[in-house]
């Protein structure tokens, strides 16, 4: 009875602890739309995430336009923690539109794996690198990688689903200080609304046509929170407090059916 017990209690705190159901990394089954199960996270928030992403050149200054062959870093930052989180290098057209699902470029790991709690996200035997994901379940508010492309593949959207806990994420985020252009697309305008509007999830792509957009929420219906919103925190709180009771009743339910 007493090992019972004590199996049964390290299970429940070891559950408490990993608040996230993916604990090593979203699975691939999402790569493509990069939507997490609606059954098991409920639904993402419609709101600006407490995010921010760059993208770095070696002085650490952000850029907006890349060169092939030289090695960039990335950095999403939280103003609240996240634990789990996907992000892709997104192929766009000049203007801003993302062109289906096609990747391109490649993330390097190397020793931030460890630092960070990142690592690639294997779907198929390319080796393509071109996906990250969490690798363990702690709470994270920095997160950092290289990535490179060896030529020039057009511009660039890194997309991001981030996750704050189970039911608390923003899915499908493209923030504008994440879409680089080779330095040609210079003189090519930026459709700047592909940025600024908030939408609900639905259909393939969050970024919208101008035809598409005649048949959007318009954005003045659509609330956003500043980052340091203390709402956020109350859900967190919230979340964390759901997760705790479910995960002790889940688990000591069959001891009491004993």
């Amino acid at each position: 009875m007493i090992v019972r017990f004590w199996i049964a209690s390290t299970l429940i705190v070891y559950r408490i602890e990993a608040d996230i159901l993916e604990t090593t990394g979203f699975h691939c089954k999402h790569s493509l739309s990069m939507r997490l199960d609606r059954a098991y996270h409920g639904t993402p928030h419609i709101t600006l995430p407490p995010f921010e992403f760059t993208v770095l050149d070696d002085d650490n200054n952000p850029i907006e336009y890349y060169e092939p062959g030289v090695t960039y870093r990335i950095r999403l930052v939280g103003y609240i923690h996240f634990r789990g989180f996907m992000i892709q290098s997104r192929l766009c057209t000049p203007e801003g539109y993302m062109i289906g699902s096609l990747r391109g470029g490649r993330f390097i790991i190397g020793d931030y794996g460890d630092v960070f709690g990142v690592r690639h996200q294997y779907c198929d035997d390319s080796q393509s690198n071109d996906t990250l994901t969490h690798s363990d379940n702690k709470k994270k508010f920095l997160v950092e990688a290289l990535w490179t492309t060896e030529r020039d593949i057009g511009a660039v959207q890194f997309l991001l689903t981030v996750a704050a806990e189970d039911v608390l994420y923003w899915e499908r985020w493209r923030p504008r200080s994440g879409f680089i252009r080779p330095k040609w697309a210079k003189h090519v305008k930026v459709v700047e609304s592909l940025f600024k509007i908030e939408v609900p999830p639905g259909g393939d792509e969050p970024t919208l046509s101008p035809e598409e957009l005649k048949t959007t929420v318009p954005p003045e219906e659509l609330t956003t929170v500043e980052p340091f919103d203390p709402k956020l925190f109350e859900e967190i709180e919230a979340a964390e407090e759901s997760e705790s009771n479910r995960s002790v009743f889940a688990m000591t339910l069959p001891l009491l059916t004993c």
